[in-house]
């Protein structure tokens, strides 16, 4: 029996030693997948890899670089959960290999910042979705965070780090997928996010997802702001007359006038709303419930209408629901036509014959960074270090960055570009 017991014992160990270096092994082979999948796009380490027998792996030292944000986003653990020990050592292998991640039931990062400098979640959402976005999230009324540089702006509100941690769920069945999504911002807020939608409209690996594959039954999304908004006015009305209730008002004015400007237009009782949270601040919620499953990718229908009962769209502050608000989608300025392209020359002998009259032809002229005068609305050129050419029009500028503006097919697209990465600017004279 002694012997049994032994036996039986040093097998149990045998197996745990075992799946725990197969889980090792499996585990930064994902890894390892997932960088060479992607080394262009991102840079990304692990300091070492631990699991539980409930199914939870863990990576420790987590830190992730997205070559687009150029900003390192970082969290002492980030825990992958499995439905049990015997399903995460099942579902490694398919994981390493970059195949499927439908085996993933969650992830949540722990003690997770991010960088101050490079280029914001909003601002990447407005590149990839539509430009619109940023304007939704932007600060209005308050000139003094336009002027400032990001970590100056921050700085000032008394936040030296990005805090920034996610849980993110997800329950499959054969039909339909519930996603739940939570962002803690610390100091910022915390955002929450509830969506059922089909089992379809998920990838089975995150570079599969398309955004206008996305399709939803029912949205419900949440924001606590934590008293940011009160550190907020108080930086936007210090020397000012505003009180925070008139700088809210202010700001309520123009937001509302800048989302109409790009095709977002809404009643006064929306507008209202909007300065009544920003003055007393708390918890915003907004739930939809849609007629017909939304859609992204096929949301023309929705165009020059009234989104809020189509959408059974319902919006709450402080737990008080708000009536009667009203937006809707002006087609013709949240996708406004394409410029029309300059014609092409002929041939040599139009340019030659220019030349001859002494008409000048315009052209991009290359200028030195300390010669430029900063115009908003002159025409650049800027070529950068990593290879990027972005043509369009100034928008605006800082001591570290320059913002160039082009107007394509959905709309104003803006892209901040740091002064320390340009290799060459030319303006249109």
């Amino acid at each position: 029996m002694k012997k049994a017991l032994i036996f039986l014992g040093v097998c149990a160990f045998l197996v745990i030693f075992v799946s725990q270096a197969a889980i090792q092994y499996f585990a930064h082979q994902a890894l390892h997948t997932i960088q060479q999948q992607h080394q262009s796009d991102l840079d990304l380490s692990v300091d070492w890899v631990s699991a539980d027998f409930n199914g939870m792996l863990t990576l420790h030292g987590f830190a992730i670089t997205p070559y687009i944000l150029k900003r390192t986003y970082a969290a002492k653990k980030v825990h992958i959960y499995f439905d049990d020990y015997l399903d995460l050592i099942a579902r490694l292998p398919s994981l390493s290999g970059g195949e499927d991640w439908s085996g993933v039931m969650r992830i949540r990062t722990e003690s997770g910042q991010t960088e101050l400098r490079g280029i914001g979640l909003d601002d990447w959402l407005a590149q990839e979705i539509h430009p619109v976005i940023k304007d939704v999230f932007s600060v209005h009324a308050c000139r003094k965070a336009q002027e400032l540089e990001v970590e100056e702006y921050y700085g000032a509100l008394g936040i030296d780090r990005l805090a920034m941690d996610f849980d993110i769920a997800i329950n499959l069945d054969a039909q339909r997928g519930n996603l739940s999504v939570g962002v803690d911002l610390a100091e910022r807020g915390r955002i929450d996010m509830y969506a059922v939608m089909p089992s379809s409209a998920l990838p089975q690996t995150p570079d599969r997802l398309r955004w206008e594959a996305l399709a939803f039954d029912s949205i419900q999304f949440s924001y606590v702001e934590n008293g940011y908004f009160r550190r907020l006015s108080n930086f936007c009305t210090e020397s000012t007359e505003w009180s925070r209730q008139g700088f809210a008002l202010i700001a309520a004015q123009q937001w509302r006038e800048t989302l109409a400007s790009q095709g977002l237009v809404m009643n006064d009782r929306l507008a209202a709303m909007y300065a009544n949270y920003m003055a007393l601040g708390g918890k915003i919620s907004v739930a939809m419930q849609a007629e017909n499953r939304l859609q992204l990718g096929d949301w023309s229908h929705y165009l020059d209408r009234e989104l809020v009962g189509p959408l059974g769209v319902q919006v709450r502050v402080n737990d008080a629901q708000i009536e009667q608000v009203a937006l809707r989608l002006d087609s013709q300025r949240l996708m406004p036509p394409a410029p029309a392209q300059q014609p092409a020359a002929k041939d040599t002998e139009k340019s030659e014959a220019n030349v001859a009259s002494n008409v000048a032809v315009k052209a991009y002229v290359p200028v030195s960074l300390a010669e430029f005068v900063a115009v908003p609305g002159v025409r650049i050129r800027v070529e950068t270090l990593d290879g990027r050419r972005v043509e369009g029009v100034l928008e605006n500028e800082t001591k570290k960055h320059i913002v160039v503006s082009q107007m394509l097919k959905g709309g104003k697209l803006s892209f901040p570009i740091a002064r320390e990465d340009i290799l060459e600017l030319a303006q249109w004279q």
